[in-house]
């Protein structure tokens, strides 16, 4: 199952598509290389023949799985923003904004549940602290009250990820122990 999804990502791009092909025939040259060689190498000639497949082969074989491994890690960047009233030293929920509503729903309840935490966001800034060192380099720390914003968007992010692992765990009846297994996972990793 595992192997048709990375054949299905690596169709799916036309330059992938193109790729695949072009392993594709020279992997067939090679074979037909190898071979001819072979025949030749049984008459004592053509041995440079058969070197020549085999490294074509080799190359190609290479390419694949390094595209192959390739395809299984993926890095996603997304921005976002926060709206912030100053004066009140609140998030201000962003209409149909589904990162801002979240956040500020998440740290309401954050700040109902434990009041040390709102003591910490009041008490702070959300503004990150920069130090210049003696060297001319430079440090961003972020402050207590701004390190309340990353782990609610951390807990978003998980959030988020459950939700959508649920969902198409879901549609899959055959796959309830899985994801059982899965979740426990996530409960040790994030416990």
């Amino acid at each position: 199952m595992r192997n048709r999804k990375v054949l299905k990502n690596l169709i799916t791009e036309k330059t992938n598509l193109l790729e695949l092909v072009i392993v594709a025939i020279s992997i067939g040259l090679s074979i037909e290389m190898i071979s001819n060689g072979i025949s030749e190498v049984i008459q004592l000639n053509g041995k440079q023949y058969l070197l020549i497949g085999i490294g074509i082969l080799i190359l190609s074989v290479l390419y694949f799985l390094i595209k192959l491994a390739y395809l299984r890690e993926t890095e996603n960047k997304y921005e976002g923003f926060v709206s912030y009233k100053v004066d009140e030293k609140s998030i201000i929920p962003v209409y149909r904004y589904r990162y801002s509503e979240n956040i500020y729903e998440d740290l309401k309840c954050a700040f109902n549940e434990n009041p040390a935490l709102k003591k910490i966001w009041e008490s702070g800034s959300l503004s990150p602290e920069m130090k210049i060192n003696d060297d001319g380099t430079g440090e961003i720390k972020i402050s207590r009250a701004g390190n309340l914003i990353v782990q609610a968007t951390e807990y978003f992010i998980i959030k988020e990820l459950s939700l959508h692992l649920s969902t198409f765990y879901n549609k899959k009846k055959s796959t309830k122990i899985k994801l059982n297994s899965f979740r426990e996972r996530i409960y040790q990793v994030f416990s």
